[in-house]
């Protein structure tokens, strides 16, 4: 970490993997450790300090997602543009409604398309609310 900065998390198994607190990183990452919370997905790590704003993190992922859709099924093509859009009303000016309609949307993706490009968003959506959820509350990110 840079002087003066902490460890704020990880996103653990690269983009379609699980945004995680340092309490987590005792994990041994195999196979069964999404069991407890982290994926072991690509093996790719993101360590992140306390200078990054989560909701500013999965803005950047939903974006990723979105330019990555193929476009071939409307739950990727159509959820991936709507993800990234909530994540971006997330980081700006939530409403009390945004964190759980970008939850619903991607369970509802991870259950409808096609591959597993679509299948995957809703992992690091799950894990980034369900350990960094003041976060997003708080409405406000900046470097997004």
């Amino acid at each position: 970490m840079r002087d003066g900065t902490r460890l704020k998390g990880v996103l653990a198994g690269g983009a379609a993997g699980t945004v995680v607190p340092p309490a987590l990183l005792d994990v041994p990452l195999d196979f069964d450790s999404a069991r407890h919370g982290v994926a072991l997905g690509s093996g790719g790590m993101f360590a992140f300090d306390d200078s990054l704003p989560v909701p500013t993190l999965l803005t950047w992922l939903l974006r990723f997602f979105e330019a990555e859709s193929c476009g071939k099924c409307t739950p990727c093509r159509e959820g991936t543009r709507e993800a990234r859009a909530a994540a971006d009303r997330l980081g700006a000016a939530a409403t009390p409604d945004d964190a759980a309609r970008l939850l619903w949307l991607t369970r509802q993706m991870n259950l409808t398309s096609l591959c597993g490009l679509g299948q995957s968003v809703a992992l690091p959506v799950e894990s980034a609310l369900r350990h960094f959820g003041d976060e997003f509350a708080a409405g406000r990110s900046e470097g997004s």
